[in-house]
């Protein structure tokens, strides 16, 4: 049994299908818990490794930065907000706006990007997960704000998204191991094929 301390949890199942078809006698639990409860777990041995975005000081931890997130804006397929290539912070002024809670790192950074672009952030709705910010955008109730990752909960649905600039914010995608411990060959596997997941499933913006 291996266990997994997951941000990201849009890409588990096509993680699971990975580890299914080449190690199938491997199993998986998955710690689904915030970004800020992952770290301690995995140094203190209650994870094997963990997925998300890490701050680069962290005690105690290997980490293996994959990819770069990029901050971007959600919309009904078709809204004029995704006419240009990239959106800046200011254009969003007036727009309902579906946020993250303050629970999540994502809605600080959202509030970093409003607040540089001088515009007041009023949230239309604010959600926990982001497949329902996508649900909502898909109904046009709102635009959200969501980071590149999200890109993996789309399945076909009729949303278009494009990185926000002006500024541009962006954060590390990591998977973390424990430094004093050795990892186990199934968690070199499971690190291995969490690499090529995100890096098949989430796009290079910007």
């Amino acid at each position: 049994m291996l266990d997994v301390g997951f941000e990201l949890f849009a890409l588990l199942p096509r993680l699971l299908q990975e580890v299914a078809s080449t190690h199938p006698n491997l199993k998986l639990r998955i710690e689904d818990v915030v970004t800020d409860l992952i770290a301690p777990r995995v140094r203190s041995g209650l994870c094997d490794l963990g997925v998300g975005t890490f701050a680069s000081d962290e005690d105690g931890l290997e980490i293996q930065r994959v990819l770069r997130d990029q901050l971007m804006v959600f919309a009904p397929e078709g809204h004029a907000v995704c006419a240009k290539a990239e959106v800046a912070w200011s254009a969003l002024a007036d727009q309902p706006i579906i946020t993250l809670t303050r629970e999540s790192n994502i809605r600080l950074l959202t509030e970093v990007g409003f607040e540089s672009a001088g515009v007041p952030l009023r949230p239309s709705l604010e959600v926990h997960q982001i497949n329902t910010a996508l649900s909502l955008v898909e109904r046009e109730a709102g635009l959200a704000i969501l980071p590149t990752y999200a890109f993996t909960g789309l399945n076909g649905r009729k949303i278009s998204a494009r990185p926000l600039v002006e500024p541009s914010i962006a954060r590390d995608v990591a998977i973390i191991t424990a430094r004093e411990r050795t990892p186990s060959p199934a968690t070199l596997a499971v690190r291995t094929m969490l690499r090529k997941v995100l890096r098949d499933m989430i796009p290079v913006v910007g």
